[in-house]
């Protein structure tokens, strides 16, 4: 007659292993958690250069702007009403996100209907049981 326990997963199962130290499984987790920290290393140092190549640049300034689009009208690649339109888009200031308002200076919400009438102007409440 067979067993119960015929099937050989015993061997297989890790907490009914006599062997404290798994190789496969240690080596495993090891190289995961290497490749996890050379991923994060990595994005750490694309976000250093990053902001190291944007501090060293500070961007493009008007006057260089203004410049180059001489030149550029000087070499006939633009026309001169054109290079007009592109000044008078540099000398504006820029638009950025409008700055919050104020809430103290804006008129509060409209009241609900009913709450400009006087109390006694008020139907009567429903009955309860």
């Amino acid at each position: 007659m067979g067993t119960v326990h015929a099937f050989p997963a015993t061997a297989i199962l890790l907490a009914q292993s006599r062997q404290i130290f798994h190789w496969d499984l240690w080596l495993t987790a090891a190289g995961l958690f290497a490749l996890l920290a050379l991923g994060a290393w990595a994005i750490y140092k694309v976000k250093e250069w990053h902001d190291d190549s944007a501090a060293s640049t500070g961007g493009i300034k008007k006057n260089d702007q203004a410049t180059d689009y001489d030149k550029m009208a000087a070499e006939g690649l633009i026309e001169p009403d054109e290079l007009a339109r592109i000044k008078v888009q540099l000398d504006k200031p820029p638009s950025g996100p409008e700055a919050p308002k104020d809430s103290a200076k804006e008129s509060p919400p409209n009241p609900p209907p009913g709450a400009d009438k006087p109390p006694d102007a008020l139907p009567p409440a429903a009955e309860s049981r």
